[in-house]
């Protein structure tokens, strides 16, 4: 036997340890909320009453026994491959560490059952690099990327240039499979037509997912009720994190001068301004029932979202908005490891920049407007975010679709359980309180069509108001409001164009 064929049964066999012994552990509920365990298996039939054994069976999906010869598979990728936007692909060797050693065994597995070789194009964490690079391949011909993994800003400018594929149309992508995101589906999906998506396949959207994490030291030492008390109780409300949060700060080297040498309620980043609108339900827009995008930024539960939260953060002894003071991420961390906030408002990538922290803290996810709100609401945020799309210029759209979906389908029993099993569960969320609160926020998300295509500009629009202290929300609305309905416009077209 070869050096190459027995490395190739070395990964194959490790493939199968890691999967096995994650399979029970993967059992966490998926986008939807319920465990999903009944799509196509090896053997095709899954009755109803399935025992707990047959529900840890590995799901394959339908796809053709096919050998590409050494077909070199293309994905673009705009990351920087650090804690803010990783890449979903880019893993060249075993290492040990989890995440990366997951990617590695599953771009083997998938490379070996269909003789390919996935190569990771990185284009650099750039909003606009994506697009560049596919239309100018577009404009060559030369079949350049066979998929490709890019900022949300960049994946709506592909769709309105005409330049990525519809998913569901393409053969053997099958999104109503668990390893694709349903919440996704529901969200992005136009009369039928999703022109990207996101699932087990990639760790970025969970990294971009807006959560809110607790300092327990001083939860104790100021007496405060429980944070997930609260949660589970169905009070964790604006209302509450306010009273909470304000009976934490102090002017701690007496100067009097709150900055960052001080202790506050709160850390917040701009961003939060958007994620306040989702963690109620709501929606810059949505689309309707005939599959119309329409504008839903303003309503009578926004403004009230927006008055909660912003009577409270815009007290500067009280909430320290970083990046109104120059901040960078390293100092502001530094401060939250250093017991000066009790709540730190932000994508979960936090989490894991918070590694070397020694005090425990803990995570919940966004409040509610009130207790009559039925749930909670993850806000998936813009800026951090990453999707995946088919580039339309294609030199074989069946081959794309097959290893797109072994990808995928791999990544459950792979990647998923690494970022959510064991990275984050086990090496970073600190108790078992903290695992049930992440099952609420990934199961909870919400992705808004209107940050995503900047409908009006209300994306960064709502977060100069945190950064100027304005609290005319309503002003800020009509005078961007016509802009957003043209802008509306265009993209329904786009789409009608698309659909027909």
């Amino acid at each position: 036997m070869t050096r190459k064929k027995t490395e190739k049964l070395l990964i194959l066999l490790l493939c199968a340890i890691f999967i096995g012994g994650l399979l029970i552990s993967c059992q966490s509920p998926d986008e939807s909320g319920n465990n999903q365990n009944n799509p196509v298996t090896e053997n095709s039939e899954q009755s109803d009453n399935q025992t707990a054994e047959a529900e840890t069976e590995k799901l394959i999906p339908d796809l053709p026994d096919i050998n590409y010869d050494g077909y070199e598979f293309n994905i673009l990728v705009t990351s920087d491959e650090g804690d803010l936007v990783r890449n979903d692909f880019y893993a060249e060797s075993l290492t040990g560490e989890v995440i990366n050693d997951a990617k590695y065994m599953r771009n083997s597995y998938v490379e070996e059952k269909y003789g390919v070789k996935i190569n990771n194009i990185s284009a650099g964490w750039k909003v606009g690099e994506g697009v560049t690079r596919i239309t100018k391949s577009a404009a060559a011909g030369d079949f350049a990327y066979d998929a490709a993994m890019v900022s949300v800003y960049d994946a709506c400018n592909l769709v309105l240039a005409g330049l990525t594929l519809d998913l569901n149309s393409m053969p053997y992508i099958d999104l109503s499979q668990p390893w694709w995101d349903q919440k996704a589906n529901l969200d992005l999906n136009i009369r039928g037509g999703m022109y990207f998506t996101t699932g087990d396949i990639s760790q970025v959207v969970n990294d971009a997912t807006y959560a809110v994490l607790f300092n327990k030291n001083l939860v104790r030492d100021y007496e405060l009720e429980d944070p997930y008390t609260l949660v589970k109780s169905g009070t964790w409300t604006y209302d509450k994190i306010a009273e909470l949060g304000s009976s934490v700060h102090s002017d701690l080297n007496g100067d009097g001068i709150y900055n960052q040498f001080d202790l506050y309620g709160a850390i917040v980043e701009d961003d939060t301004m958007m994620s306040m609108v989702n963690s109620i339900g709501e929606k810059c827009a949505d689309i309707n029932s005939a599959g119309i995008i329409e504008l839903t930024i303003y309503n009578e539960r926004v403004v009230s979202a927006f008055e909660k939260y912003t009577d409270w953060v815009f007290d500067k002894t009280v909430v320290y908005a970083y990046q109104r003071d120059g901040l960078g991420d390293e100092n502001f961390i530094r401060m939250y490891e250093n017991n000066q906030a009790l709540f730190l408002l932000r994508g979960m990538h936090t989490i894991t920049e918070l590694r070397a922290m020694e005090t425990d803290f803990g995570i919940l996810p966004f409040p509610k407007l009130d207790n009559k709100q039925s749930e909670y609401h993850s806000a998936v945020g813009s800026w951090h975010s990453m999707f995946l799309c088919v580039p339309n210029v294609q030199a074989d759209v069946e081959r794309s679709g097959i290893i797109l979906e072994a990808l995928a389908a791999e990544s459950r029993y792979t990647l998923r359980p690494a970022y959510y099993d064991i990275s984050l569960k086990g090496k970073h969320a600190r108790d078992e309180e903290s695992v049930d609160m992440l099952d609420i926020i990934l199961s909870s998300r919400i992705y808004d069509f209107g940050w995503y295509y900047q409908f009006g500009g209300y994306n960064n629009e709502i977060m100069n108001l945190i950064r100027n202290y304005n609290s005319e929300f309503t002003s800020m609305y009509e005078k961007n409001v016509s802009k957003a309905q043209t802008d509306i416009q265009k993209v329904n077209d786009k789409f009608s164009e698309l659909l027909g």
